[in-house]
């Protein structure tokens, strides 16, 4: 009896103390959750870059891992089932859409896409945005539209049929033509920003993207443009 009314008693703390806490169920705030309309901030430009990076360079892992596979120039050697599916191109309907730093196999496509609208979205926010409440405003907005544009080459050159902010199907083709045209804006940006490694890598990749697209001539012409030696490193961290 006594154990009973001591469980009563907690339970009846334990209501008490959530009621209190939260009187509208319907209007709890959660701390950990950031809404959307808060991050349209100038002063958060350079957290929209570094986020918009960050997921590219996780997208990009994925993407090196899963296309190694699916291509024989990696094999998975653990016994892992999910990764050993991908090396026997057993993949089902899910095994795309993971996310980034996931235990249950790539994530390729909503990775890359979430990259891509992350660049392009804090690209015309801060493009909309005073120069004067945003240090280095043409230095972010090169970043994020080079990787951006980098983006857009993957998704051509991974996916046989592609949409791009729920637009029309679009072939790989198009969407390698659309990488193209990125790609050289975000040349352009990154030249006006003094950025000759952001310029390079964007000229690299668009080089890989004519190649692709058969123009033989100007692959070669973005190619012969980018010095001996260059590299862009991305970084990676175990930091969400």
């Amino acid at each position: 009896w006594n154990r009973s009314r001591l469980q009563a008693l907690i339970m009846i703390i334990a209501v008490g103390t959530a009621t209190s806490a939260c009187e509208d169920l319907l209007t709890v705030e959660l701390p950990t959750k950031v809404a959307a309309e808060n991050l349209e901030n100038p002063a958060l430009a350079t957290v929209l870059v570094n986020s918009a990076i960050g997921e590219f360079e996780c997208a990009f892992s994925q993407y090196v891992a899963a296309s190694g596979q699916l291509t024989d120039e990696l094999r998975h050697s653990s016994g892992w089932l999910v990764m050993t599916e991908w090396d026997h191109r057993k993949i089902g309907n899910t095994r795309d859409n993971r996310a980034c730093n996931t235990n249950f196999g790539y994530g390729m496509f909503i990775p890359l896409q979430k990259a891509r609208v992350s660049a392009e979205s804090s690209k015309a926010l801060i493009e909309g945005w005073a120069d004067a409440d945003v240090e280095g405003k043409a230095d972010k907005i090169a970043t994020l539209a080079t990787y951006a544009a980098l983006s857009r080459n993957l998704l051509g050159e991974a996916f046989c049929e592609m949409t791009i902010d729920v637009g029309p199907i679009m072939t790989p083709t198009q969407v390698l033509q659309s990488a193209e045209t990125a790609l050289g804006q975000a040349m352009s940006l990154a030249s006006a920003a003094g950025r000759s490694d952001l310029e390079n890598a964007a000229r690299v990749v668009r080089a890989r993207t004519r190649l692709t697209l058969g123009d033989k001539a100007g692959a070669k012409t973005d190619a012969a443009g980018v010095p001996a030696g260059f590299v862009l490193n991305a970084t990676y961290s175990g930091a969400d």
